[in-house]
């Protein structure tokens, strides 16, 4: 079977599929050009290196990355898709801090919506709780419940 091609220097479409490639085979030995390819310059090609690094794999080594780029990255989606990783892979030992991190961006009214719609997902998650539905329009005053936000 032809290896996957993970180069950067290929059309982000390419690289999707690639990725996409990688995840059907569940092949965790292209980890590293995995990684490569979540600082990638194109959004969906670094959002798709983020989840299979962090919610297909659970790779814990990622999740400094993630909470970076939860907090800086340019692209909305790569923001929100580096929330639920960080659901993912957080721990009994990382859980103090991903709440923290994900509860603040929830309550940044300056924040994007779709980001903050992660980030109480992720929360959800983390908490072992049903996530909120994906595909209903999110209203952090109807949606969310903030003292169960403030007490996590």
């Amino acid at each position: 079977m032809k290896l996957p091609n993970l180069d950067r220097s290929r059309a982000p479409a390419d690289l999707v599929d690639a990725l996409w490639a990688v995840r059907r085979t569940n092949d965790t030995s292209r980890r590293d050009e995995v990684a490569l390819l979540a600082t990638h310059e194109d959004g969906i090609v670094r959002q798709e290196a983020l989840s299979l690094l962090l919610t297909k794999w659970r790779d814990i080594d990622f999740r400094p990355l993630a909470m970076e780029m939860v907090q800086s990255d340019e692209d909305v989606a790569v923001r929100s898709r580096a929330a639920l990783g960080i659901a993912s892979v957080s721990s009994t030992e990382t859980r103090a801090a991903d709440v923290a991190l994900l509860r603040g961006i929830l309550l940044d009214s300056d924040e994007d919506v779709e980001v903050r719609r992660s980030c109480y997902e992720a929360l959800s998650l983390i908490d072992g709780r049903k996530p909120p539905p994906l595909n209903a329009d999110f209203d952090f005053g109807r949606d969310v419940e903030l003292e169960w936000v403030r007490r996590m």
